[in-house]
Order: C-alpha cells, then structure tokens, then sequence
C-alpha cells in the first residue's frame, strides 16, 4: 500500500491486479518502434513485448468520510485475473462497511468489478455518483454481461447518484468532466490545506501518453476526444506542479509530471 496527504485529507492507493497485455492490443495504431524510446524511461511499464497494467482504485480519506474510487475487475469478471481489491482494502484497515461513497471515474469493466457479489452490493453503506452521460450510454447496452451484474443494479439500490458537469462532492472533493475514453468520463481533484491531488481516471493507461497524448487506445469512446482532454489536462499538472494519481500507472501510481530533456515525464513519488 502507498498514500499521500493532500492537505487534511489522505489518497491510499489500493491495487485490484496487475496484468499484461499486448501492445498492438491496448494501443492498435501506434507503431512497435515509437515505444522504444520509452522503454528505458518506464521499464516497469513493460513485461517483454507487452504492456504491464495496473488496475488500481484510489481510497480518499478525510473530513468525515471515506470514498473508495472505482472498484476494479473484480473476483469474478474474468477468473484467470481474479482482483484482490477487497482483500487489499482489508490489509490496509478498511472494511467495506467503511466506504462512504463510490466514485466511478467511468464505467468500463475493470472499474465496476467489485460493485455486487452474488447480487448483493459490495459496500452496502455506500452512495454511488457517476456521471449522467456515463450512466446513460452503459445502462443502455443491454447484451452486455458485466453492465447487467454490476452497473445496472445500482439504480435499485437507492444509492445511486447521476451528476452533470463539474460538480462539488465534498468541500475538498471536486468532480470534473474528463471526456473522450468514455462519453461521460470524469476525473477527481482533491484540495485541502493549499495542496491539490487529480485523480485521472484513465486519461491515461501507460506514463508514455504524458508526452505522447495523442497516443490513444482501442477502447477510447472517442480517441480524438480523449487526446485533447488528455493534452489540456497533461499540460496543467505540469503548469500546476498537482499531484496525479493514475490507476494504469505502476503502482501506486502516485507521481509529478515535470520536464526531462524537453519531453515531459511521469515522475513516480
């Protein structure tokens, strides 16, 4: 486990798995050789020919409550990568019945795993926020196995918060719209004491896009989107000298985006 303080408040992050996966796969248009540049730069990023991935969720502490963001892949989603999130959670001494809300950042299936076992809700004290523009593009795919066990029934909890836009969850928790990887993707900013910490979602899935941000996935909802978000939002962490948090990143994931010669660089804390 790793933390950081933000002022009053603490960021743990708390890791599902870790897995390796093509690169052709995550990212079909970049070309085999653009990568070797960054190879030595982020070898942890790397396992051989593939992409090593984190799928890690972030736990923010403070001002009374404790909110878990996004729950992983989960036990069940796919049984060769079962997550360890709630496990890993308990090692760190937090219960499920200590999450206070559930953030989603988006609703892709690495990010939902955890919301119901057996039907029943995971962290059953808990609200859930997601964005209005997420909720409805997920909701609606009805042949879509992992959306109906661990998105859809979340309406029937009665738990279940849809905002729109920027929004302010708590006095140092702020939301705001990240678009492009998902319709209604969103990022957390967290601010206490004069310090501020971003948690990005999957704006980014590998350090290389902090330079490269045109570089995007196969799975983005909309890839020149998701390139212009992350392009705005990599240039101010650097402007800005705020903390990421990114759960694609090698664990923790916790690092400063600064300048290396004339590239910008992930710079793990």
């Amino acid at each position: 486990m790793a933390r950081i303080k933000v002022g009053s408040m603490e960021i743990v992050a708390v890791q599902d798995l870790e897995a390796s996966f093509p690169v052709a796969g995550v990212f079909p248009d970049v070309p085999a050789e653009a990568w070797t540049a960054y190879r030595p730069i982020y070898p942890a990023s790397f396992q051989d020919e593939n992409l090593r991935l984190n799928i890690g969720s972030f736990v923010i502490a403070g001002g009374g409550q404790t909110i878990l963001v996004d729950t992983g892949l989960g036990p069940k989603t796919n049984p060769e990568m079962p997550g360890k999130l709630v496990d890993n959670l308990k090692a760190d001494g937090i219960s499920v019945d200590d999450i206070s809300t559930v953030i989603f950042t988006h609703l892709h299936i690495d990010h939902v795993g955890w919301n119901f076992q057996d039907g029943k809700a995971t962290f059953p004290r808990a609200r859930y926020v997601v964005q209005q523009a997420d909720w409805d593009h997920f909701s609606a795919q009805k042949d879509d196995a992992v959306v109906q066990a661990q998105v859809v029934p979340l309406q029937a909890t009665g738990a279940l918060n849809l905002v729109s836009g920027e929004t302010q969850l708590t006095p140092e928790i702020t939301l705001v719209p990240t678009p492009g990887h998902t319709p209604g993707h969103q990022s957390i900013v967290v601010s206490s004491g004069g310090e501020r910490a971003f948690i990005a979602g999957d704006v980014g899935h590998h350090p290389a896009q902090v330079q490269e941000t045109g570089w995007h996935v196969g799975f983005d909802n909309d890839g020149p989107m998701a390139s212009a978000t992350r392009k705005r939002v990599m240039e101010q962490l650097e402007q800005d000298g705020t903390r990421g948090c990114f759960g694609h990143f090698p664990a923790p994931g916790f690092g400063l985006i600064v300048r290396d010669g004339g590239r910008r660089v992930f710079r793990a804390l």
